[in-house]
């Protein structure tokens, strides 16, 4: 995914674990507009992690980032879970970038 962001002359930043995303989250100065967030990643999921960035969203009425979910499950209750936690797109890998390019409304 660095890749691909650096491909499409984007600034990002990344996170090793869910932990690690919403720390940066809560104190970065800056908004993120779109948020890659791995589903499977140790120390806490990205569904736990997308719903604490959603509750920092709210509790200091943020402006929502559009959280997009990268994961290697397809089933509608997973799919269903990731919508409660807060997730706005659900991506399937392997993945194709076009995908995330039309939603991030790059050409």
């Amino acid at each position: 995914m660095a890749t691909f962001m650096r491909k499409i002359n984007c600034s990002y930043d990344t996170a090793h674990n869910g932990l690690a995303a919403l720390e940066k989250h809560r104190s970065s100065k800056l908004h993120y507009d779109f948020v890659l967030m791995d589903i499977s990643m140790p120390v806490m999921d990205g569904l736990v992690s997308t719903s604490k960035n959603r509750e920092i969203e709210r509790e200091h009425n943020i402006r929502p980032s559009c959280i997009m979910a990268v994961t290697g499950v397809s089933s509608t209750g997973f799919q269903d879970q990731a919508t409660t936690a807060g997730i706005d797109n659900y991506f399937i890998k392997p993945l194709s970038l076009r995908a995330p390019k039309a939603l991030m409304n790059i050409a």
